[in-house]
């Protein structure tokens, strides 16, 4: 499912009354058209009483946009997205800036190192493939991706957890600003611990 925007050319109340018809239509048109709320055990009414209050003060074009990236988010399936029509898509505040290293989860859900820049700060720390990752900044492993789940669920929609969890254990180490200082706590192969320190410059 391709939901794509246009742009408005009211402005003020007429164009807030506008993005609240709009967005009201489409919250109508996808529970007609989408066809696996049972299979999902997804209340779409509930969705409704949720965001479409919040669509009646609407003031800009991005915030109308980003709504819909929610409303279309709640369908939990990663085909269903909005993309680009006559508008400009909104820039969603996600971190950006990484040290140089990514996870992938074993069957334990351990984050396990299975990627570094060789040009990166992670790599001249000394991080290596096979550690596991137990903090970052203080926060245990299962605790951040549990927070960057529900971060990136709200603009985007995943078909399973396990999916969600793949994308964000790559990410994991990102930073909004560049040249953060990111500590990471790993264990080695060997078990033993080490401590980190680098920027998030990549």
């Amino acid at each position: 499912l391709l939901t794509c925007l246009g742009s408005s050319s009211a402005t003020g109340q007429q164009a807030s009354e506008e993005y609240a018809k709009e967005f009201k239509q489409l919250y109508q048109q996808l529970g007609r058209d989408y066809a696996h709320f049972e299979i999902k055990n997804i209340d779409w009414e509930a969705v409704g009483d949720e965001l479409l209050p919040r669509a009646a003060s609407l003031k800009s074009q991005n915030d109308f946009i980003l709504l819909c990236m929610e409303l279309v988010a709640k369908l939990e399936d990663s085909h269903a997205y909005v993309m680009k029509g006559t508008a400009e898509m909104p820039s969603v505040p996600f971190p950006r800036w990484d040290p140089g290293f990514a996870c992938l989860l074993d069957k334990d859900g351990k984050a396990i190192v299975y990627y570094v820049d060789k040009r990166s700060p992670a790599a001249k720390a000394g991080m290596e493939v096979g550690m596991v990752v137990t903090s970052i900044n203080s926060q245990t492993t299962n605790e951040l991706i549990a927070a960057k789940c529900k971060e990136t669920q709200k603009y985007f929609g995943y078909s399973s957890e396990q999916y969600l969890k793949y994308h964000i254990a790559q990410q994991l180490a990102r930073q909004m600003e560049r040249g953060t200082e990111v500590q990471v706590t790993t264990i080695d192969l060997a078990g033993e611990k080490h401590e980190f320190k680098v920027p998030a410059i990549l």
